[in-house]
């Protein structure tokens, strides 16, 4: 809240972020989450934009865009930690979401191919020696 005691504009841009986060799906960003060419960063963006130009805070503030500059730098510096520590939790069975693929339909497809990709990787492996 705001010292008027109104709900802080900034409330409901952190909340439009969360929303376009889980949104996209993970798969999308999982190999290079920083990339600026993704749908990630791109739409992170443009509600990041959305929200300057519409609360008016670039004619009373031009440094706006610098901060919106600096926050995708840091967001590329922490995300790819992140996305990686999220991935060694799942693999370790300790993410804070379980792994739903065992309950898909499609485990059985999901198993074929982890299982065709590992035989695959030693074929490979043994032909280097």
């Amino acid at each position: 809240m705001n010292p008027s005691g109104d709900l802080s504009s900034t409330w409901f841009s952190e909340k439009e972020l969360i929303t376009t986060i889980d949104s996209e799906g993970v798969f999308t960003y999982a190999k290079d989450p920083a990339s600026a060419s993704l749908p990630l960063m791109q739409k992170l963006c443009t509600v990041l934009v959305d929200h300057a130009l519409s609360s008016g805070d670039v004619e009373r503030e031009p440094s706006m865009f610098s901060r919106i500059t600096k926050f995708e730098e840091e967001l590329r510096v922490v995300l790819p930690r992140e996305v990686e520590a999220a991935r060694v939790a799942v693999a370790e069975g300790t993410a804070p979401v379980a792994n739903r693929i065992m309950d898909s339909q499609s485990f059985s497809l999901y198993r074929f191919v982890v299982v065709w990709l590992d035989q695959t990787k030693r074929k490979y492996l043994a032909a280097a020696r």
